[in-house]
């Protein structure tokens, strides 16, 4: 059964001459990945933009999900513009950007040379990411604020105490819908494998 992060990254402009030809009875056609595709989408627009974001590295669907997130900033929290796309873009390079340990390159053990094994990698304590610390956060998002030209910085105080929280709330709601889209994704990949296998 093909996985979920390469059925999204099959649709990719740069994966259509790399993909090696799949042959043999369980192989998905073009079609059907677009089916399963608009499935997901129908049912879970905005996990669908995530993990299209992920594994497809879409940038349309990126600017759609922090305009949405900006709007939604503004309008509910009361945020200034400029702070919430700021805020936005973080929470999107949170839940869908590269962040792959590059000690061990996203694998949780580095090879010891003196002990002759794999140890835990002690940059990402094992897990094959490294996750932003809220000091890297708050940085990165006073320096989109600095591009912007808005003249907003934010400080540690006001990060922890009016937006940290809020932050955080947009994240897991985007790691709630991405495991929901990925969830169904993975049944509907499940429903193939099963109907090929009734009639093999």
């Amino acid at each position: 059964m093909i996985s979920v992060p390469r059925l999204y990254a099959s649709q990719c402009a740069k994966s259509i001459n790399c993909e090696p030809l799949a042959k043999g009875i369980n192989a998905l056609e073009a079609d059907e990945k677009l089916n399963i595709l608009g499935q997901v989408q129908g049912a879970f627009m905005i996990g669908d933009a995530v993990l299209n974001i992920r594994w497809a590295a879409s940038e349309a669907h990126k600017r759609k999900i922090i305009s949405a997130i900006t709007c939604r900033m503004v309008a509910v929290n009361k945020f200034p513009h400029d702070l919430s796309m700021a805020l936005a873009e973080m929470v999107i390079e949170e839940v869908a950007g590269t962040k792959r340990c590059k000690k061990c390159n996203g694998t949780g053990e580095v090879f010891s040379k003196k002990q002759s094994k794999y140890n835990q990698c002690g940059l990402c304590k094992g897990a094959g990411q490294v996750t932003m610390t809220h000091e890297k956060v708050l940085s990165q998002i006073n320096n989109h604020l600095r591009n912007n030209g808005s003249g907003l910085i934010v400080s540690k105080e006001d990060w922890s105490k009016k937006y940290y929280d809020f932050w955080m709330e947009y994240v897991d709601e985007l790691h709630k819908a991405e495991a929901d889209a990925a969830r169904y994704a993975k049944q509907l990949l499940r429903r193939i494998e099963d109907s090929w296998c009734e009639v093999g």
